[in-house]
């Protein structure tokens, strides 16, 4: 079982398992670890996430969420920190904006189980059963 202090997301071991699940997924080569890790860099602020195109769609790789783009252009996350979450909410409120209903579509399954289940980090079904990561426990994810 991975153990860590980290509170709020994942390890970068996890956050690695993650991108090249969804490479594979979208086709597109996975990034080496240490170029994945630089998300994790302290001292950047906002983290920058690492984006990864090709021509099956583009992937995003941040510390506190793992999203992705098909061909077709539909969002989905597949890692959602509720730190994201609530930055998310936060700066569509800011900007008096509703927020999108694409990304609203995308978010509603990490919104729905944080609330539920009052952990601070969702991991989707599909990452969970193609991996050895079987519960956020395993991942070093504390509850709030």
């Amino acid at each position: 079982m991975m153990t860590c202090n980290f509170r709020g997301f994942v390890p970068p071991s996890t956050l690695y398992v993650i991108a090249r699940l969804l490479a594979r997924r979208i086709g597109i080569a996975a990034p080496d670890f240490v170029r994945m890790s630089k998300v994790y860099e302290e001292g950047v602020y906002p983290s920058q996430p690492l984006v990864m195109c090709g021509e099956g769609g583009t992937l995003w790789l941040d510390k506190y969420y793992a999203a992705f783009a098909n061909e077709q252009g539909q969002l989905s996350y597949a890692y959602v920190s509720g730190r994201y979450l609530r930055e998310e909410m936060s700066s569509w409120r800011r900007a008096s904006k509703p927020l999108p209903e694409e990304i609203a579509r995308a978010l509603t399954p990490a919104l729905k189980h944080m609330s539920l289940s009052g952990r601070d980090v969702w991991l989707s079904g599909e990452i969970l059963s193609a991996s050895s990561l079987k519960s956020p426990v395993g991942l070093g994810v504390r509850s709030r």
